[in-house]
Protein backbone atom coordinates (compact mmCIF):
# COMPACT_ATOMS: atom_id res chain seq x y z
CA UNK A 1 0.00 0.00 0.00
CA UNK A 2 1.48 3.07 -1.28
CA UNK A 3 1.99 6.32 1.89
CA UNK A 4 -0.55 8.44 -0.42
CA UNK A 5 -3.39 6.01 -0.26
CA UNK A 6 -2.57 5.42 3.63
CA UNK A 7 -2.89 8.88 4.56
CA UNK A 8 -5.64 9.72 1.96
CA UNK A 9 -7.93 12.18 4.23
CA UNK A 10 -11.61 10.96 4.53
CA UNK A 11 -14.62 13.09 5.26
CA UNK A 12 -17.93 13.36 6.58
CA UNK A 13 -21.16 15.22 6.19
CA UNK A 14 -19.71 17.83 8.73
CA UNK A 15 -16.56 18.97 6.26
CA UNK A 16 -18.88 18.58 3.20
CA UNK A 17 -21.22 21.48 4.77
CA UNK A 18 -18.45 23.66 4.91
CA UNK A 19 -17.10 23.44 1.21
CA UNK A 20 -17.38 25.77 -1.46
CA UNK A 21 -18.46 25.09 -5.08
CA UNK A 22 -19.95 22.01 -5.97
CA UNK A 23 -18.81 18.29 -4.66
CA UNK A 24 -19.95 15.00 -3.84
CA UNK A 25 -19.04 12.73 -0.89
CA UNK A 26 -18.50 9.20 -2.32
CA UNK A 27 -17.83 7.06 1.19
CA UNK A 28 -15.65 9.60 2.68
CA UNK A 29 -14.00 10.81 -0.44
CA UNK A 30 -14.56 14.64 -2.26
CA UNK A 31 -15.61 14.26 -6.07
CA UNK A 32 -15.68 17.64 -7.57
CA UNK A 33 -18.83 18.41 -9.63
CA UNK A 34 -18.10 19.69 -13.18
CA UNK A 35 -18.66 23.27 -14.19
CA UNK A 36 -22.28 23.98 -15.13
CA UNK A 37 -24.32 21.67 -17.51
CA UNK A 38 -24.49 22.31 -20.84
CA UNK A 39 -27.59 23.91 -22.37
CA UNK A 40 -28.56 20.65 -23.64
CA UNK A 41 -27.73 19.06 -20.87
CA UNK A 42 -30.40 21.48 -18.62
CA UNK A 43 -32.97 20.79 -21.55
CA UNK A 44 -33.02 17.09 -21.07
CA UNK A 45 -32.99 17.44 -17.46
CA UNK A 46 -36.23 20.12 -17.38
CA UNK A 47 -38.41 18.15 -19.88
CA UNK A 48 -37.80 14.71 -18.08
CA UNK A 49 -38.27 16.32 -14.39
CA UNK A 50 -41.62 18.12 -15.99
CA UNK A 51 -43.00 14.28 -17.95
CA UNK A 52 -42.55 12.86 -14.59
CA UNK A 53 -44.14 15.49 -12.42
CA UNK A 54 -47.63 15.55 -15.06
CA UNK A 55 -47.50 11.78 -15.22
CA UNK A 56 -47.31 11.36 -10.99
CA UNK A 57 -50.18 14.30 -11.25
CA UNK A 58 -52.43 12.32 -12.88
CA UNK A 59 -53.39 10.37 -9.51
CA UNK A 60 -54.77 12.60 -6.86
CA UNK A 61 -54.00 9.98 -4.39
CA UNK A 62 -50.45 9.87 -5.24
CA UNK A 63 -47.89 11.70 -2.95
CA UNK A 64 -44.47 11.17 -4.66
CA UNK A 65 -42.39 14.79 -5.45
CA UNK A 66 -40.46 15.35 -7.83
CA UNK A 67 -37.04 16.62 -6.78
CA UNK A 68 -33.94 18.47 -9.18
CA UNK A 69 -30.72 18.67 -8.08
CA UNK A 70 -31.04 18.08 -4.33
CA UNK A 71 -28.48 16.38 -2.01
CA UNK A 72 -29.34 13.26 -0.44
CA UNK A 73 -27.46 12.07 2.08
CA UNK A 74 -26.57 8.65 2.27
CA UNK A 75 -24.53 8.42 5.58
CA UNK A 76 -22.16 10.15 7.56
CA UNK A 77 -19.52 10.44 4.71
CA UNK A 78 -21.50 9.52 1.74
CA UNK A 79 -23.75 12.54 0.25
CA UNK A 80 -24.91 12.70 -3.83
CA UNK A 81 -26.61 15.36 -5.94
CA UNK A 82 -28.61 13.19 -8.80
CA UNK A 83 -29.96 14.84 -11.40
CA UNK A 84 -33.37 13.97 -10.56
CA UNK A 85 -35.48 12.09 -7.71
CA UNK A 86 -38.61 11.19 -6.80
CA UNK A 87 -39.37 10.92 -3.26
CA UNK A 88 -42.62 9.01 -2.09
CA UNK A 89 -42.05 9.89 1.55
CA UNK A 90 -42.16 13.41 3.35
CA UNK A 91 -38.81 15.26 2.84
CA UNK A 92 -38.59 17.27 6.53
CA UNK A 93 -34.95 18.60 5.61
CA UNK A 94 -33.69 21.29 2.63
CA UNK A 95 -32.02 17.93 1.83
CA UNK A 96 -33.20 14.36 0.99
CA UNK A 97 -32.54 11.80 3.60
CA UNK A 98 -34.70 8.73 2.45
CA UNK A 99 -34.27 6.44 -0.21
CA UNK A 100 -35.86 7.66 -3.48
CA UNK A 101 -37.88 5.36 -4.92
CA UNK A 102 -36.76 6.42 -8.31
CA UNK A 103 -33.27 8.57 -9.30
CA UNK A 104 -32.47 9.67 -12.99
CA UNK A 105 -29.48 11.03 -14.09
CA UNK A 106 -28.63 12.55 -17.29
CA UNK A 107 -25.23 11.92 -18.51
CA UNK A 108 -22.82 14.21 -19.90
CA UNK A 109 -18.99 13.62 -21.14
CA UNK A 110 -17.32 14.31 -17.81
CA UNK A 111 -20.27 12.34 -15.49
CA UNK A 112 -20.95 9.63 -17.62
CA UNK A 113 -18.26 6.80 -16.27
CA UNK A 114 -20.16 7.54 -12.82
CA UNK A 115 -23.23 7.70 -13.33
CA UNK A 116 -22.72 4.05 -15.36
CA UNK A 117 -20.90 2.79 -12.60
CA UNK A 118 -20.09 4.02 -9.44
CA UNK A 119 -23.63 5.56 -8.74
CA UNK A 120 -25.44 2.52 -10.62
CA UNK A 121 -23.96 0.32 -7.51
CA UNK A 122 -24.73 2.70 -5.02
CA UNK A 123 -28.19 3.17 -5.92
CA UNK A 124 -28.28 -0.47 -6.00
CA UNK A 125 -26.85 -0.76 -2.70
CA UNK A 126 -28.96 1.97 -1.46
CA UNK A 127 -32.43 0.16 -2.55
CA UNK A 128 -33.73 2.47 -5.10
CA UNK A 129 -36.32 0.96 -6.91
CA UNK A 130 -35.75 2.33 -10.28
CA UNK A 131 -32.64 3.70 -11.93
CA UNK A 132 -33.14 6.10 -15.11
CA UNK A 133 -29.63 6.52 -17.30
CA UNK A 134 -30.57 9.21 -19.93
CA UNK A 135 -28.62 9.68 -22.60
CA UNK A 136 -29.08 13.07 -24.42
CA UNK A 137 -26.77 12.22 -26.86
CA UNK A 138 -28.25 8.89 -28.37
CA UNK A 139 -31.84 10.49 -27.16
CA UNK A 140 -31.97 6.91 -24.74
CA UNK A 141 -32.90 6.56 -21.61
CA UNK A 142 -32.17 2.94 -20.07
CA UNK A 143 -34.92 2.53 -17.73
CA UNK A 144 -33.86 0.10 -14.60
CA UNK A 145 -35.75 -1.68 -11.71
CA UNK A 146 -33.88 -3.32 -8.49
CA UNK A 147 -34.35 -7.09 -8.67
CA UNK A 148 -32.52 -9.48 -6.15
CA UNK A 149 -30.12 -6.07 -5.71
CA UNK A 150 -29.46 -5.86 -9.21
CA UNK A 151 -30.55 -3.64 -11.85
CA UNK A 152 -32.72 -4.95 -14.63
CA UNK A 153 -33.80 -3.41 -17.99
CA UNK A 154 -37.87 -2.41 -17.80
CA UNK A 155 -40.37 -0.62 -18.87
CA UNK A 156 -40.81 2.88 -19.31
CA UNK A 157 -44.13 3.08 -20.22
CA UNK A 158 -45.49 1.90 -16.63
CA UNK A 159 -43.51 2.03 -13.56
CA UNK A 160 -45.30 1.95 -10.61
CA UNK A 161 -43.79 3.79 -7.76
CA UNK A 162 -45.59 2.49 -4.54
CA UNK A 163 -49.60 1.49 -4.19
CA UNK A 164 -51.10 5.07 -5.56
CA UNK A 165 -47.99 6.24 -7.87
CA UNK A 166 -47.14 4.98 -11.58
CA UNK A 167 -45.36 7.10 -14.02
CA UNK A 168 -45.55 6.76 -17.86
CA UNK A 169 -42.72 8.84 -20.11
CA UNK A 170 -43.60 9.34 -23.59
CA UNK A 171 -39.64 9.35 -24.25
CA UNK A 172 -40.17 11.86 -27.23
CA UNK A 173 -41.00 15.20 -25.21
CA UNK A 174 -37.90 14.57 -22.97
CA UNK A 175 -35.87 15.69 -26.44
CA UNK A 176 -37.86 18.19 -27.70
Amino acid sequence: MSIATRYHPRYTVADYEQWEGDWELWAGYPVAMTPSSSFDHQQVLFNLAFALKTSLSKSSECDCKVVVEVDWRIAEDTVVRPDVMVVCKPITTKWVEITPALIAEVLSPSTQKNDQTFKRSLYAEQGVNYYFIVDPGSQKIEALKLNDGEYQPTDLSDVMLDKTCRISIDTESIWS
